[in-house]
């Protein structure tokens, strides 16, 4: 018996090896199935040893930056970004985690539930990655400190429906976190400029780029006009 435990020894090492192959082959295998299903606009751009899928359109001057809020991906803007860019030159990309291609698209472009499921876990790992940086993001946010006199608007959601927030807290408790974001932490936003200003988004809850997009163009407007007019 101990004479085959040497065979035995290699084998399993043998076997672990194979698997850990397999495994880096069927993610290969899987994101190039992915691009292949769930096509989606723009180019993989190299930012240090990351890569980023940036989507560019229109010309112009001042180029308009589209920033995804946390756990989103650059199709949030899918109904900003074409008229922005009817003005300007707009760019939105994915964050370098594992996003992929078009991962929140899935449910409306038919995706089978298999596919679903398998994407849906990379874009929970995804989520993981961006809380681990949140951390440094907001170290970056207290250093740029405030913006002086440059042009501000902040857009604020009027309505207070956030399911998944509400369901947690007490209705006094969600009122008051409501109550806070609008009138302490958006204002803050706001006074970080001595142009700021604040806006009510009427008719629109937290997602405001999917739920009222106007307000977006017509503050993007605004600022690329007096941006423009300064220079």
């Amino acid at each position: 018996m101990v004479r085959w435990l040497p065979r035995i020894a290699l084998t399993v090492c043998v076997v672990v090896v194979l698997l850990v192959l397999a495994g880096a082959s069927y993610q290969a295998i899987e994101s190039r199935l992915d691009a292949r299903r769930f096509p989606e606009g723009g180019r993989l751009v190299d930012v240090g040893g990351y890569r980023l899928m940036l989507n560019c359109t229109g010309v112009g001057s001042p180029t308009v930056v589209l920033e995804a809020g946390f756990g989103d991906v650059s199709v949030e803007w899918k109904s900003v970004q074409p008229e922005i860019a009817r003005f300007s030159r707009a760019c939105s990309y994915d964050r370098a985690v594992d996003l992929g291609v078009g991962r929140l698209m899935l449910r409306a472009q038919g995706a089978d539930q298999g596919a679903y499921l398998i994407l849906q876990r990379k874009y929970l790992r995804a989520r993981a990655s961006e809380l681990q940086q949140m951390r440094v993001s907001a170290g970056q946010a207290r250093a740029a400190d405030h913006i002086s006199d440059k042009p501000l608007l902040v857009l604020t959601a009027a309505e207070n429906t956030d399911s998944i927030l509400s369901s947690g807290l007490s209705e006094h408790d969600f009122e008051e976190f409501q109550r806070i974001w609008v009138d302490d932490l958006q204002m803050r936003l706001a006074r970080l400029s001595t142009r700021g200003r604040r806006i009510m988004v009427q008719g629109s809850g937290h997602d405001i780029p999917s739920d009222r997009p106007g307000y977006i163009v017509t503050a993007v407007h605004e600022l690329c006009t007096e941006a423009t007019a300064s220079h």
